[in-house]
């Protein structure tokens, strides 16, 4: 399964967009709609722009790395769009240990 076009909606909703770097709540360097690491692996760096069709390149990027570690999942489309925006909110460690995911 994959990310519906609701999902992404609803992170961009939720996450704002930001063309420049920052330092997010959680302490980390973030760009666009909550990008850490750029899809070629590399950190995002304060000082740094982006445009939003980039931020939405990054997003679907982060979105798909999170699917393919989520695999298949017994659940509907909405369902699985709450939980790839969980993961995308919480990251894939806190997803692992979560009790969303024993309940899953």
């Amino acid at each position: 399964m994959k990310a519906s076009i609701l999902a992404v909606k609803l992170i961009k909703h939720f996450e704002g967009f930001e063309s420049n770097a920052y330092v997010c709540p959680a302490g980390k360097i973030t760009i666009g709609y909550g990008t850490t690491i750029y899809p070629n692996g590399n950190a995002v760096k304060l000082g740094e722009l982006c445009t939003e069709q980039q931020a939405t390149g990054y997003l679907l990027n982060d979105l798909n790395k999170r699917a393919a570690i989520i695999g298949e999942l017994p659940v509907n489309q909405s369902q699985y769009d709450a939980i790839l925006s969980f993961c995308y909110n919480v990251g894939m460690a806190n997803w692992n240990n979560s009790t969303l995911r024993k309940l899953v």
